[in-house]
Order: structure tokens, then sequence, then C-alpha cells
């Protein structure tokens, strides 16, 4: 959640597109996907990178449509048809980055490792009049190896000291954020929040946590 303290650098803020400066992720994933850095896929169909979104359909996504309504005329009882936008994403609606990884244990070094391989922006819902309503729906997924070198490019806002370059890159493969576990692989593809009610999600993720932990402890002798 990019609300959290550790996670502050991930809110969007009013910044530049040029690759090269301080920029929010957003902007740095939009400012490739526009370029022709990155490719960015579809998150409804899954999180598998299956079908790629064009510039275009990605530009759809954010700016939304032109639809026509009627609203009644004053002083009489005929209606108009207007038209109007609908879905314009506000940025601020990003509330959570999901991140896909790959966890597996070391041989050669006796310990638990991970791989990035994807990111995926998420935002809260609106309705047709642009007001907040239940749940929250992804955006796109980028995946995240194809993505480095763009990544590794854009810095990210250092708080604590503006001297100290941190880019993009650095932020994930130091894994300089919190995060709890919501989807782990499985035959049905569900999410935890599928099969655990409320605030047990909590609580099953933090299990997972522990399992990996004690997965690479029992792999080691005394």
């Amino acid at each position: 959640m990019v609300d959290e303290k550790m996670n502050l650098l991930f809110k969007y803020a009013t910044g530049t597109s040029n690759i090269g400066e301080h920029v929010s992720l957003i902007d740095a994933l939009l400012c490739g996907i526009s370029k022709g850095l990155i490719t960015a896929y579809d998150a409804t169909i899954d999180d598998g990178f299956t079908k790629s979104m064009s510039k275009e359909e990605v530009q759809r996504n954010l700016n939304g449509y032109l639809d026509t309504i009627k609203i009644p005329i004053p002083n009489s009882n005929q209606l108009k048809d207007t038209v109007v936008w609908k879905g314009k994403l506000n940025m601020n609606d990003i509330i959570m980055y999901r991140i896909k990884e790959d966890w597996y244990f070391d041989k050669h070094t006796g310990e638990m490792n991970v791989r990035i391989l994807g990111i995926c922006p998420v935002v809260m819902l609106r309705d047709e009049y642009g007001h907040l309503k239940e749940g929250y729906q992804p955006l796109f997924w980028i995946y995240f190896p194809a993505a480095r070198n763009l990544l590794a490019n854009v810095d990210a806002f250092n708080n604590h000291n503006k001297d100290d370059r941190k880019s993009w890159d650095d932020i994930f493969i130091n894994r300089l954020f919190s995060s709890y576990i919501y989807k782990t692989s499985n035959v049905m593809d569900k999410s935890i929040s599928d099969n655990v009610p409320g605030m047990n999600q909590l609580i099953e993720s933090q299990k997972v946590k522990d399992d990996l932990q004690n997965f690479e402890h029992d792999m080691w002798e005394y």
C-alpha cells in the first residue's frame, strides 16, 4: 500500500516524465510505454504477461472515454443529449502496486533468493460520476526484467538524503519497500482473499512468509 510509511515514495506526485530526473514510478512506467521502451500487459486476463496492450489501449484506460448522457432542460419536460468524459484516471487513486515474484532456494549459497517478475499499478474504483466505490482495479502488468534498463535510469525521490541517488531499479532489487503476500501459485489461480475472510487474510499472508523462512531454515544441517 502506498500510504504505508516505508512506501510513501511510491505515491504519485506531480513531477516530470523526462527520463533521468526524479520522477514517480507511474510516470516512469507510462513514459516507457509511450516511448516504446517497455510493453504493458492486460491485467484483466491474468498475471502471466499473456496479452500485450497497445499504447492506444493504455491511454484509453487512463483518459477514459466519451459518452452521451441525457440531462433535463430547465423549465421544460424535455431532455437533451450531452457528451461527457467518463472513466478518466486520477493518478492519486493509485492505492498500491502488485509485485509478482519467484522465490527459490539457491543450493550454492544455501539461502532463499527472489526474482521480481512483474509490477502492476492498482487504482481505486470510481463510478461514472467520479465518486469512489468499493473495490480496486489493476491497470496493467509490466515485465520487470524487460523494464530494468528503464528503471535503472530513473531516479526515485530520496526524502532522507537528496545527494544519495537511488534509481527505481535500486528500490526494487534492494527491496526498499514493505509488502504483504496476497497470492501464491495454486491450481485454481485464486488469491488469499478468495479463500480467507477479513483480517484473517493478514494472518494467512504472514503464515506464507513464515513457511518460506522455515523452508530455508530446514535446508540447513547442524
